[in-house]
């Protein structure tokens, strides 16, 4: 440093930290196919969200006359369990759509509670556990990971085919007969 008050300031070349390396571009390639699947698990989570809210108006629109029904207090805690995983689905599906840390926690415990409905679930619970827990998915749920992605904005994931296939098969159910029966049995 020179003792001159009236040198002009020494300004380090940013020039090269906004261009990206090529060594974090070889680690996003290694890693997209896995960081689409977890976003891919972060819309799955978003629609359980939807559908528990949709479950919460079926239950309480149905039952217009639910305060006066003397099995009434068996619903307000079902209620409160549709409000509970929806908070946590939605949760869980913005986190892993951002790619956020925190997001394993309300995935896995999604995860855990879909053990329930075996065989599927269970099969799906292993399935996103796996992704989340595994070398590649703490790397993608890592902050590092994170700065990667925004120093690598021009590498894009596509959603695997799984995802569509699982949407696809939500959808049917949904429209089938077989839904409305699913739900009026849950409720009544």
């Amino acid at each position: 440093m020179s003792d001159n008050p009236y040198q002009a300031p020494v300004v380090e070349d940013i020039s090269a930290l906004a261009v990206p390396s090529a060594g974090l571009e070889v680690i996003r390639v290694a890693h997209i196919k896995h960081e689409a699947s977890i976003r891919a698990v972060g819309y799955l989570y978003l629609i359980g969200a939807l559908m528990n809210v949709f479950f919460l108006v079926v239950l309480l629109a149905g039952n217009e006359t639910l305060a006066a029904r003397e099995n009434a207090s068996t619903y307000w805690p079902l209620a409160g369990a549709f409000v509970t995983l929806a908070i946590i689905c939605f949760t869980a599906g913005i986190g892993l759509r951002r790619l956020r840390p925190w997001s394993k926690i309300p995935a896995a415990v999604i995860a855990a509670i879909s053990f329930v409905y075996a065989p599927i679930g269970t099969l799906i619970g292993i399935c996103i556990l796996y992704l989340i827990f595994c070398t590649k998915g703490r790397m993608v749920l890592s902050p590092a990971y994170a700065d990667i992605v925004v120093q690598t904005p021009h590498i894009r994931g596509r959603s695997p085919v799984w995802i569509w296939i699982i949407l696809l098969v939500l959808v049917l159910i949904i429209f089938s007969g077989a839904f409305p029966i699913w739900v009026m049995a849950a409720v009544g």
